[in-house]
């Protein structure tokens, strides 16, 4: 995931299936071209697009987004965090309803932000440093946690249908 929305960014694929299918041959040939077909990153590509092709529909990126909402994210209500013990027992689950979650570390430490995919698995996203903030574009029903470099979950968010804050404390 976190590889494909890496080549998404760079080469300006992406947000419908087809293109995310047409990003997922752009990867491949390049793994082969430039690290050959043993190296591992090629190997994890394939396996990429072979899930890609299995779960098209399912995954956070590929339906068209709705444009993120214009008042200031100042202004967005504030998500409650869940425990770290909720990451068990979460995974991503199928929707289309779009949602944003701004993602404010205010906790002083290095926090990387990840999806809780369909299978539990978090798939990192975005490291955030102390008062380093993004806004995530996600999907109602799509979990996301904060985790330590050392794999400790710090907290756990559920977006709602409305565009919120998750503050990492």
């Amino acid at each position: 995931m976190h590889l494909r929305q890496a080549y998404a960014d760079q080469v300006g694929l992406g947000g419908d299936p087809d293109s995310a299918e047409r990003l997922y041959e752009v990867i491949v040939r390049d793994c082969l071209r430039h690290l050959g077909p043993t190296h591992a990153t090629t190997a994890t590509a394939r396996q990429g697009q072979d899930h890609w092709q299995r779960t098209a529909h399912e995954s956070p990126v590929v339906y068209p987004s709705v444009a993120a909402p214009q008042t200031p994210s100042s202004t967005w209500p504030t998500l409650d965090a869940l425990p770290p013990s909720a990451a068990k027992q979460l995974m991503a689950q199928p929707s289309r309803q779009s949602t944003y979650v701004e993602f404010d570390n205010v906790s002083g430490k290095v926090l990387h932000v990840c999806w809780i995919d369909f299978n539990g698995h978090p798939q990192l996203y975005k490291v955030l440093n102390p008062n380093q903030k993004y806004v995530q574009q996600t999907y109602v029903g799509h979990p996301w946690a904060s985790i330590e470099p050392d794999g400790t979950i710090h907290a756990v968010f559920q977006p709602s249908d409305a565009s919120a804050r998750a503050v990492l404390r």
